[in-house]
């Protein structure tokens, strides 16, 4: 079915096919991770880290409790999770301005910059 609306499969074998099959994976990377993200903010949201036992309480909708209770003891609250959040909280903190480039680095959006507009001059 799924090949009626998009018509993969025409695609392979063609030129085409790795850019087709990187763009669903970097779509479905930013797909996990947004979902991700959002589970995070739910566990925040009903105790966090200042109340574990509350939050494993509280699962989102889109998951049963048995599931919401592996993910927290899976992911959130494991020493290497819960250090790289502190990290990131700490250096967002810091920033005196909110960026409007998404996930791409300064540098690259620079780069970016710099080469479009250098096209434009030619």
């Amino acid at each position: 079915m799924w090949q009626h609306y998009f018509g993969i499969k025409s695609f392979q074998n063609t030129e085409h096919w790795d850019a087709i099959k990187e763009g669903i994976q970097v779509e479905c990377a930013s797909r996990f991770k947004d979902r991700k993200a959002g589970m995070k903010k739910h566990f925040d949201k009903h105790g966090g880290y200042k109340d574990v036992e509350e939050a494993k309480r509280h699962p989102p909708e889109s998951l049963n409790l048995e599931a919401w209770c592996k993910l927290i003891d899976g992911l959130f609250t494991t020493p290497k999770y819960m250090n790289h959040s502190e990290k990131n909280k700490a250096n967002r903190a810091k920033q005196l301005y909110g960026s409007y480039h998404g996930s791409q680095s300064f540098a690259n959006r620079q780069h970016k910059e710099v080469t479009t507009s250098t096209k434009l001059l030619f």
